[in-house]
């Protein structure tokens, strides 16, 4: 789970996961449109896919 949120002049995304260390990773950006570009990019690199079952 991926969430942005304002600190001070920079947005910070911070995921939950269970498998990340300590269980959360934060970062910070400049703007609140890339937190939110960065944070959807992990979320769908993260989701597993079907693609593999049909591969020969």
């Amino acid at each position: 789970m991926a969430m942005v949120r304002k600190r001070g002049n920079k947005y910070e995304l911070r995921i939950k996961h269970k498998l990340l260390p300590n269980g959360i990773y934060t970062t910070t950006f400049a703007s609140e449109n890339e937190a939110h570009a960065y944070g959807s990019h992990l979320e769908i690199s993260s989701r597993p896919t079907c693609l593999s079952a049909f591969s020969d």
